[in-house]
């Protein structure tokens, strides 16, 4: 079998680490796999194929810079020389220069993830260095998870179209399906209006306080409104602040993190999303399978879904504006599920990432 090398960060909980674990699953069938983290860390690290090996190539913290730089040059020298047989090599985490560097002198056969639109996040000279300093030309490939990052950053780099692809996150189906069938630990209320956020607690991306102000405005309104959020962050403390504050225990629930969080999404009435900005949230593909409505902020597709048009319900990020459509999607009880066969997509996208690498 051919060998591979991927290198991310770590596998602590998150969008990008759990798309991480089904590439893991499904090219595992097609490749010799070498996963290469900065940390062999996280809640995720279990569910590693066991015919993957693990490496751990961590980054000097030294507290001076030149030696600092030394150390890690040194290791990634060593890295080269020691392991320089695979047939590609791919960067899963487009942030770590770490990931990035490793990946570009494993193999010239290399491939860079993207699974964020860094246009949202930075500006023209900031969005060039962190490109350029993650030397974007280099990479043989490149893969987004959405056609809109691939065409907001071609405006940037207008070089790179021609090795660039569009491949949604991969999932798997059936253990998302049999999952959701356990026992939830809480009840959702049938007569409620029940709302879920997964995800990130982390405000600048995340957006979350739009979702709990979004609460305050309509809970006189509709009594039975409820906001379930599950995910662990660094603004977690800040959400538990307002909720006390303006007296939303009795409408917002922060479960924390959940290895399983299907079983809620299955029982939920709608999933709501509104971050400033993403690549393809994983957890879209997984309201696809347990066909459940998105609400979103975000307009985002692929070669085959388009969050707003065809599945799910695009809302205004504007609070004024999103309490109004809110109050239209409670009382006209508007759904758009998407009635696709999602399991055979995403064998069509397996089959496009296993070509991507072979070609």
């Amino acid at each position: 079998m051919k060998k591979v090398l991927i290198s991310a960060n770590t596998l602590e909980i998150g969008g990008i680490e759990k798309s991480l674990i089904n590439v893991l699953n499904y090219l595992s069938d097609e490749f010799k796999i070498d996963l290469v983290l900065e940390k062999k860390t996280g809640e995720l690290i279990n569910k590693v194929p066991k015919d993957i090996n693990i490496i751990e190539l961590k980054v000097s913290d030294f507290k001076i810079p030149f030696i600092r730089k030394i150390i890690n040059f040194t290791r990634k020298l060593i890295w080269k020389f020691k392991y320089n047989n695979y047939y590609a090599s791919i960067c899963y985490a487009t942030y770590s220069y770490s990931a990035n560097k490793l990946a570009r002198i494993s193999s010239k056969n290399n491939i860079l993830f993207i699974h964020s639109d860094y246009t949202k996040i930075y500006d023209e000279i900031d969005l060039k260095h962190f490109f350029d300093t993650r030397y974007i030309n280099s990479f043989k490939k490149i893969i987004f998870v959405s056609n809109e990052m691939k065409q907001n950053l071609l405006k940037y780099y207008p070089n790179i179209e021609k090795k660039s692809y569009v491949i949604n996150n991969l999932i798997n189906c059936d253990e998302i399906i049999t999952c959701s069938k356990e026992k939830l630990n809480i009840k959702f209320e049938k007569n409620n209006i029940n709302l879920l956020f997964v995800g990130r607690l982390e405000e600048e991306s995340k957006n979350i306080f739009l979702q709990l102000e979004l609460i305050k405005r309509l809970k006189d309104k509709y009594d039975n409104i409820r906001l379930y959020i599950i995910g662990v962050g660094k603004d977690e403390e800040r959400y538990l602040s307002y909720i006390d504050k303006n007296k939303l225990n009795k409408y917002v629930k922060l479960l924390g993190y959940k290895e399983n969080p299907y079983p809620y999404i299955k029982n939920c009435d709608y999933i709501l999303l509104t971050s400033n900005y993403e690549g393809f949230p994983v957890i879209f593909n997984e309201a696809l399978v347990l066909k459940k409505t998105v609400i979103s902020t975000l307009k985002i597709s692929d070669d085959t879904i388009n969050i707003g048009d065809n599945f799910g319900i695009l809302v205004s990020n504007n609070i004024n504006k999103l309490v109004e459509e809110m109050k239209e999607i409670i009382d006209s009880n508007k759904q758009n599920i998407l009635d696709i066969d999602i399991k055979k997509i995403n064998e069509k996208r397996k089959k496009i990432l296993v070509g991507v690498i072979n070609e």
